[in-house]
């Protein structure tokens, strides 16, 4: 499975707007990406990648709730 970039979700943050941050609902997306995999297989590989996303989303929230949040290093993982 090929690896899936995933921008940074403050590069993004509209004014005003509420954003979701609550890694375990990410982990719940991810699950949920898994499930539909099994059941629709000519889908089943862009369910996973999302799925993927969605997990490294909950690990960059968990991360940041935790203040071990990393900025990403100059070249690495940019803001698309």
């Amino acid at each position: 499975m090929k690896s899936v970039r995933v921008a940074n979700p403050r590069c993004h943050e509209p004014e005003g707007k509420r954003v979701m941050r609550d890694p375990k609902t990410f982990v719940k997306y991810a699950e949920e990406c898994r499930r539909m995999a099994d059941k629709m297989p000519q889908h089943k590989t862009t369910l996973l990648e999302m799925a993927e996303a969605w997990l490294a989303c909950a690990k960059s929230a968990d991360a940041e709730m935790n203040g071990s949040h990393v900025e990403p290093q100059q070249g690495a993982n940019k803001c698309q």
